[in-house]
């Protein structure tokens, strides 16, 4: 399920060639919840738990978007302060593949240009987070 990524968004979900993108992460994934193996019932109650509303930046939002990168979905953002594309994994070693096809797929729409940063969630540094550049995973 493929989509053209629309060059306004500056954010979308990738995995195994589906592309879901919009204005925010947690938007995404409210606006389908399925598609990332989860239930509204499960994201009201996250929200709940934390005493927040619903799509707000906050602690529910982390733990909900921690959850769907565990499951393989690559986060992809646009920071124009830096004039940087990311992309986050959970575990960079078992998502080598999709992050693959995440860049080629990318590249291949234009709106990415190659000045891309792969940072790894799992795996800190001396309270960074790790990350590789596109020379790294296209080799």
């Amino acid at each position: 399920m493929i989509e053209k990524i629309e060059e306004s968004k500056q954010v979308f979900w990738f995995k195994n060639n589906t592309v879901l993108s919009g204005d925010l992460h947690i938007h995404i994934i409210i606006d389908n919840p399925s598609i990332f193996d989860l239930s509204m019932d499960y994201i009201n109650k996250i929200y709940e738990l934390e005493n927040e509303p619903l799509g707000s930046e906050g602690k529910a939002r982390q733990s909900i978007i921690k959850k769907v990168m565990k499951n393989n979905w690559i986060r992809v953002r646009y920071r124009p302060e830096q004039n940087t594309w990311y992309i986050e994994v959970y575990n960079y070693e078992t998502q080598k593949y999709n992050i693959k096809e995440c860049i080629e797929y990318i590249l291949k729409t234009g709106i990415i240009k190659p000045d891309i940063k792969i940072f790894d969630k799992n795996q800190l540094v001396m309270d960074k987070q790790c990350y590789s550049t596109i020379e790294d995973i296209l080799k």
